[in-house]
């Protein structure tokens, strides 16, 4: 996956490209800009990137005006801040994640995962209520020890991971076990439903019943449990629920 980088910061440029070429395999870093101005230039003279990270607040110009201004270059953005304050504005925009610094390996590699895995069907960035070019699926096929079981997605209260096993909760109480990572199962839902809030939980934002605000804060769902929210997955969240903060 071909990857620009974008940061004033030239620290902060080379801290990323090294956690990417030492955590990030597939991902091959082909620029760095400390100048959004030039980042721009140089992509409409060059082949687009599969991914582009970029800082979301600097002094030549904010990053989420520029995608803004640019939102028809069909390539994924993941965003990395200081703070949450442009967050919502991001992800309206159409952003693929927004990363706190310092940024945190595992949510680091998991956006990265993610993009590879909608890189297989490039969407150009699009503004809200785009609608999706193809229909979402209303069964998923999980396939357990003893056979393979088709869910109504709709079904799907949440997803809990612990390590290479994944832990499926239905509506009515009942538990699928899997023998694969959350990432894994991740590529087979819906977008529009569900949501990465934890490295350990994936959740059908549709069920949840409450949020309960903190630092990262909790989600209820309607099987009674509660489920942590991370910080750097909270502006997501909130967006996704229709809430300010």
């Amino acid at each position: 996956m071909k990857t620009i980088l974008i940061d004033d910061n030239a620290g902060c440029l080379d801290l990323l490209s090294h956690l990417l070429t030492r955590h990030c395999p597939d991902v091959q870093v082909i620029e760095q800009f400390t100048n959004p101005l030039t980042a721009l230039n140089w992509l409409h003279s060059n082949a687009v990137p599969d991914l582009i990270f970029s800082d979301a607040e600097m002094p030549a110009m904010p990053a989420v005006d520029w995608l803004h201004r640019f939102c028809s270059f069909s390539t994924q953005v993941i965003f990395t801040a200081a703070d949450d304050k442009h967050a919502i504005r991001a992800l309206r925009l159409g952003a693929m994640d927004y990363l706190l610094k310092p940024i945190d390996i595992f949510e680091l590699k998991s956006a990265v995962e993610r993009a590879i895995l909608r890189g297989f069907d490039r969407q150009t960035i699009r503004l809200p209520n785009t609608p999706r070019r193809n229909p979402q699926p209303a069964r998923v096929a999980l396939s357990t020890a003893t056979g393979v079981d088709f869910i109504a997605i709709a079904d799907i209260l949440y997803c809990s991971s612990e390590g290479s096993y994944t832990d499926v909760y239905l509506a009515g109480g009942s538990k699928i076990v899997l023998s694969k990572p959350l990432k894994e199962l991740e590529s087979l839902l819906p977008l529009d439903c569900f949501l990465r809030i934890h490295h350990s939980y994936t959740v059908n934002a549709t069920h949840i019943k409450r949020y309960v605000r903190g630092a990262g804060g909790e989600v209820l769902m309607p099987n009674g449990k509660f489920l942590p929210v991370s910080r750097s997955k909270k502006e997501m969240l909130l967006y996704r629920l229709g809430l300010s903060g």
